[in-house]
């Protein structure tokens, strides 16, 4: 599990930082193409990353799809049309999953607890005592 969460913390941290500098180069040079030292594929070499999300109604940390390679995504952009990085039939792979409920047995029960608090607490003498103060 902390193979798989400092995976996903490296991922963002990287990210993060190829995000600043992709907005630092945009904002410098408006209307430019962004050169291949700046894309994510450059960066990550093409491998998958580690993410945190809901998957199909499951929430865990997930393996980022695999892309496709240039040639492979050449091929396809040949045909014509906006073709997507994702290589075909390759989903998130979950890694670890989370789920919201917990089952538990209550510690303590509050209602009795309140009601053995008022009994000690509100007694006659006390409640004399604090009108007298008012």
């Amino acid at each position: 599990m902390k193979r798989i969460v400092g995976r996903n913390k490296n991922d963002k941290t990287q990210r993060r930082a190829q995000r600043s500098l992709r907005a630092a180069f945009t904002a410098a040079h408006p209307g430019r193409r962004l050169p291949d030292a700046l894309k994510w594929k450059t960066l990550s070499s093409n491998r998958p990353g580690v993410f945190f999300g809901t998957v199909g109604g499951i929430k865990g940390y997930y393996n980022r799809p695999q892309r496709m390679t240039l040639r492979q995504h050449a091929a396809l952009v040949g045909s014509g049309g906006n073709v997507s990085w994702v290589r075909g039939g390759s989903k998130p792979k979950l890694l670890l999953a989370f789920t919201n409920e917990t089952k538990y047995r209550p510690i303590i029960d509050y209602s009795a607890a309140v009601d053995r608090a008022a009994r000690q607490n509100l007694t006659q003498p006390n409640l004399d005592r604090h009108l007298a103060d008012v």
